[in-house]
C-alpha cells in the first residue's frame, strides 16, 4: 500500500473528514482492520487565513511548497491538500513536488464523467466561486459531454 500525505488544517472540520473517509474507503476495500497509510501535515490555520486575507497566494505557494517536500521527505508517495480553496494554487506547487499532487477539481470533473452526471452543482467560499481552478475543470467536463 502506498503512503498518503496530507496536508490539513484549513479547518481541521474538513481534515477530519479527509482522515474519516480515507480509512473508511481502505478498509471497505480490503477489510479486517486495515487503515490508510497516511502522513498528515496539519497547519495553523490562522497563519494560512492571515495571508489569504492580504491575498497573497505566493507566500501562500511557497508555505505550501515547503509542506510538500517535508511529506516526500517523510516517505509520502502523494498527496491530497484537504481544502477546496488551496487549490487555488496547486499547479504552481505541482511544479515544484516530485510526487503526485491529487487534484480536488480534476478528479470530481472525472467522476462526474464517470457516473455519467449531468446536473452539478458547486458550493464552496467566495474564493473558491470567484476563481477558476474549479471552473477550468468544470469546463473540461462540460465539453466531453
Amino acid at each position: 500500500m502506498k503512503t498518503l500525505g496530507l496536508i490539513g488544517g484549513m479547518s481541521w472540520f474538513s481534515t477530519s473528514t479527509y482522515c474519516k473517509t480515507i480509512n473508511q474507503l481502505i478498509n471497505g476495500r480490503l477489510g479486517g482492520v486495515h487503515s490508510a497509510k497516511l502522513i498528515l501535515y496539519s497547519i495553523d490555520f490562522n497563519v494560512y487565513k492571515e495571508l489569504q486575507d492580504k491575498d497573497n497566494w505566493k507566500q501562500i505557494e511557497k508555505m505550501f511548497s515547503v509542506i510538500t517536500k517535508q511529506l516526500k521527505n517523510a516517505g509520502a508517495d502523494f498527496m491530497v491538500m484537504c481544502t477546496n480553496t488551496i487549490h487555488l494554487v496547486a499547479d504552481k506547487i505541482r511544479q515544484k513536488i516530485k510526487i503526485p499532487l491529487i487534484h480536488i477539481a480534476e478528479k470530481t470533473a472525472n467522476e462526474i464523467v464517470r457516473q455519467k452526471i449531468t446536473n452539478v452543482v458547486l458550493l464552496g467560499t467566495k474564493i473558491t466561486m470567484e476563481n477558476s481552478f474549479f471552473k477550468k475543470n468544470f469546463r473540461i467536463w462540460a465539453l466531453i459531454q
